[in-house]
């Protein structure tokens, strides 16, 4: 695979995957607008914001180095160590020291203080 294969490949994985999740971006934001009651929209508005964070092109198949360089061709064994992005910031894998796996650190966090925004008095009464 060439660079310029890999980009258009990681292209075409961050195009399909926003396609996909801005239909349930609208949708959501369809709810939003008819609704009436507060803790409903809060409830959708985590919702959205959740569904906002999906969209993040964070995954293997929207980089275009781990489209040349996670998987050796002729191997089919991990080549991340001879991935540029991953000799200057880290291998991804390498929790806690790359670049990337901080940054999927910080989403996680993120979507956990979604996650307890979005909570209305029945999800705090089953606790």
């Amino acid at each position: 695979m060439t660079e310029e294969e890999a980009c258009k490949g990681a292209y075409e994985s961050i195009f399909q995957h926003i396609e996909g999740g801005m239909e349930l971006v609208r949708h959501t934001l369809s709810k939003l607008k008819e609704t009436e009651n507060c803790w409903e929209f809060v409830h959708l508005k985590s919702e959205l914001m959740q569904q906002i964070l999906d969209l993040l092109p964070i995954y293997a198949g929207d980089c275009p180095f781990c489209l040349l360089y996670l998987r050796d061709e002729e191997t089919e064994e991990k080549n991340c160590k001879e991935c540029p992005y991953g000799k200057i910031h880290g291998i991804c894998s390498q929790s806690g020291y790359s670049t990337y796996s901080n940054l999927v650190g910080k989403i996680s966090w993120l979507e956990r203080a979604i996650f307890k925004y979005g909570r209305v008095p029945d999800d705090m009464e089953e606790k």
